[in-house]
């Protein structure tokens, strides 16, 4: 989920690491949103725009057209 703020929340299964939240555990399951950590208190880009893809992998673009990407990677 992205904010108003171009703050970034991820939830779900975490296997490769696509939630963004700093661990790799395949029996890790997050009920509740959490910030991701990259993003916060970081007032050098505001992200845009977030994607999850179906196979582990996680994008977002921040403000001055720079992408993020993390998780499986293997797309």
């Amino acid at each position: 989920m992205l904010s108003s703020l171009g703050v970034i929340w991820s939830f779900g299964f975490n296997g490769y690491g696509q939630l963004g939240q700093g661990h790799l555990d395949s029996n890790y399951d997050c009920t509740e949103p959490r910030e991701i950590s990259k993003f916060i208190g970081d007032s050098t880009s505001f992200v845009t725009d977030v994607c999850a893809e179906s196979k582990g992998s996680s994008f977002a673009i921040d403000d001055k057209g720079k992408l993020y990407r993390w998780g499986y990677n293997q797309v």
